[in-house]
């Protein structure tokens, strides 16, 4: 059991390693229905034509050396790989991640290589560093739906996009950082929410934001892709400056969406440029679950204005998040 739980705080910080490189770490448990032999653990990676899995070996001892072992997997995870120790595992073809943020996968399209960084105190300091991608995600759905923060950790992990190995992670972040009404295992609520929205805003802008999946267009036909928006308010959540009332005449449109974007590129007759004024993101929580409607809830608008390059709209954004602060006293 002890080295179970050793593994799995290994996983938990190698998770938020992945997370930063767009990989997706699904834990064994949430390998639970399929047969055979199940790996310690598994990767999705975006690739050129869709995701790809790549199974996985996880190792607690830094000296051990996958190559004088029957490979079991594509992926091997230890504590620690030093410079030389990564040179002949590429060498050999043998993909690998550590805690310290060292890796290498390729696959169709998608490259990490990260070499050199030093031997870290993973497990004394793996809920300390911060919001990772995935944590900033459920950290969001807490903030905007409060009640959910009791729900199944599956629940959780389908609310926020994210796999049960993130959402344990988020959980132990929360109770870290002493924003966990409980335990990570009998949650009650949030605590010093005030304190959690502003560290929320700032990882949404340091940690989600370059994550998520973006395009940038333009439309000779603004009212056309509001008007599609209005009579398809479940296709598309709209936020920004587009709904700050404080802000007239608004110039951009932002619009988070599940891909494809084919029908919102079509209707809106939107042609993608690099300075367009509409913004497309990916959706990063599952509308079905959390029923957010056709407009953002003000932190996720307070967000977007916050990260803004432009002052005035960074100005609305403080005098949002000053409202958002004065609304829970």
């Amino acid at each position: 059991m002890k080295m179970m739980n050793i593994e799995q705080d290994l996983l938990d910080v190698v998770e938020q390693h992945a997370d930063e490189h767009g990989l997706r770490l699904f834990h064994r448990q949430a390998l639970d229905n399929e047969t055979g032999r199940r790996p310690d653990a598994r990767i999705s990676i975006p690739t050129r034509t869709g995701e790809t899995s790549l199974d996985v070996e996880v190792k607690t001892s830094a000296r051990y050396d996958a190559l004088h072992a029957p490979r079991r997997a594509d992926i091997i995870i230890q504590p620690y790989i030093n410079p030389a120790q990564a040179e002949r595992y590429r060498a050999a073809g043998q993909y690998y991640l550590d805690a310290a943020g060292n890796g290498w996968i390729e696959a169709d399209g998608y490259r990490l290589l990260v070499d050199g960084r030093k031997p870290a105190d993973w497990q004394g300091s793996r809920h300390a560093a911060g919001f990772t991608p995935g944590t900033t995600r459920l950290v969001f759905v807490a903030l905007v739906a409060p009640a959910i923060i009791t729900a199944t950790t599956r629940d959780l992990a389908r609310a926020a996009d994210i796999s049960l190995g993130a959402v344990s992670t988020a959980l132990k972040t929360l109770d870290y950082l002493g924003h966990l009404d409980g335990t990570p295992r009998d949650r009650h609520g949030l605590k010093r929410v005030d304190e959690l929205v502003d560290r929320w805003l700032a990882g949404f802008q340091d940690r989600l934001l370059p994550t998520l999946r973006s395009r940038t267009a333009t439309t000779p036909q603004r009212d056309a892709l509001l008007s599609w928006h209005e009579s398809h308010p479940s296709a598309a959540t709209l936020a920004g400056e587009a709904v700050e009332p404080t802000i007239h005449n608004p110039e951009s449109i932002t619009l988070y969406a599940p891909q494809p974007w084919t029908s919102i590129l079509q209707e809106g007759r939107l042609r993608p440029t690099p300075n367009g004024d509409v913004i497309l993101r990916k959706r990063f929580w599952d509308e079905e679950v959390l029923h957010l409607g056709p407009t953002a809830p003000p932190l996720l608008t307070c967000a977007e204005l916050l990260a803004s390059h432009d002052p005035r709209l960074q100005e609305a954004g403080r005098s949002l998040r000053g409202r958002l602060h004065e609304s829970r006293r």
